[in-house]
Order: C-alpha cells, then structure tokens, then sequence
C-alpha cells in the first residue's frame, strides 16, 4: 500500500476529486491546510517574520502498489488542467 499527499489549489479541488472518482479512488481525506514560509516577509510569528500562504486542501489517499503512479498522474494532470481542458 501506498499513501498519497498533495497540496491543492482551492480552485482545482474538484476537478482533481473527480478525476480520481474516474479512475476508481473510492476513499480520500481532504484538509483544509495554510503554508507558511520563511522566504517571504509577512506575520510576526514567535518573533520571526513569516508569510502565510493561501489556502490550499490537501489530499490524502492511500492506494494499492501498482495503482500508486496511475493515481499520482490522474491527480497532477487535474490539478494543472487548464479550466476549458476536459478531464477525462
């Protein structure tokens, strides 16, 4: 078994749940989750200046071995889909 995470773009969520629907993912665990980075100057945090992100969900799915690959490229070519492209 493998387990699969991503951080997702709000925006594309649904469209990569749905491709993953396509292919025969039956269980997933979203999160609603914010990054924060040290790169970028923004919120005094513990006294050091950090830049919270934008929200993004994060996915989780837990898959057999030899479906892991098919199931890591459904999920990137949905979620760098443009929005006219289809998704099947």
């Amino acid at each position: 078994m493998k387990r699969i995470e991503a951080l997702i773009r709000t925006s594309r969520l649904d469209d990569v749940v749905n491709r993953l629907r396509l292919i025969g993912v039956t269980g997933m665990t979203v999160t609603q989750v914010h990054g924060i980075s040290e790169s970028t100057a923004g919120t005094l945090f513990h006294g050091q200046r950090l830049r919270v992100a934008a929200p993004r969900y994060q996915l989780m799915v837990v898959v057999h071995d030899e479906d892991a690959a098919h199931v890591v490229a459904a999920s990137l070519a949905a979620a760098r889909a443009d929005a006219g492209d289809e998704l099947v």
